[in-house]
């Protein structure tokens, strides 16, 4: 192997270097590179045990058929017992009971940019307004399986989970994206 003058001066410089260090300084270097090495190796090792969280580029919506019929009856069934004297058969909303419309313009403009999980936790800490807090997390889903069809958002075929957690990743969009642009947004 043929070493170049500067690689044999860069070694040569190397050792002389090497030589001149103590123990004294030379060794809390080297133990602090090794800890650096090992909570990065553990930091990796932990990241690859645990479930890997959706990936950055994955785009979830309303618009993805996230609730099942099934789910939107029993939430039809529980809204016509539980919310409609409030907020009408029809989901428009009573003035006189101070109840906003479910349904409609003002409903996508107040929900349209945030997430399934905050109508979800809105239902299951606030509804029904003379007794919150009282339906629980199933029936809160099931509310919203019925109010994303009710707002004529597809169905699919797996129910919406009676978590905000995984709900709060599931964007609320009052108008279909364009594929396209989901698409562009993924490589990126």
């Amino acid at each position: 192997m043929i070493f170049s003058k500067q690689k044999i001066v860069a070694l040569e410089r190397y050792t002389l270097w090497m030589k001149s260090a103590s123990a004294h300084t030379l060794m809390p270097a080297l133990l602090g590179v090794l800890v650096c090495l090992f909570l990065t190796l553990r930091a990796h090792t932990a990241r690859l045990q645990s479930p890997l969280p959706p990936q950055a580029h994955e785009h979830h919506s309303v618009w993805d058929g996230i609730y099942t019929e099934k789910q939107a009856d029993r939430g039809e069934r529980l809204y016509r017992s539980e919310c409609g004297s409030c907020h009408g058969d029809q989901l428009t909303g009573k003035e006189s009971e101070n109840s906003p419309a479910l349904t409609g313009k003002t409903f996508e403009d107040q929900w349209n940019g945030r997430t399934v999980g905050d109508l979800f936790r809105k239902i299951l800490r606030k509804m029904p307004q003379d007794d919150p807090g009282r339906l629980t997390p199933q029936e809160s889903a099931d509310l919203v399986a019925f109010l994303l069809r009710f707002n004529k958002f597809p169905s699919g075929k797996t129910e919406l989970p009676p978590e905000n957690e995984p709900l709060a990743a599931i964007h609320f969009e009052a108008r279909k994206p364009d594929q396209k642009k989901i698409a562009l947004r993924s490589t990126y």
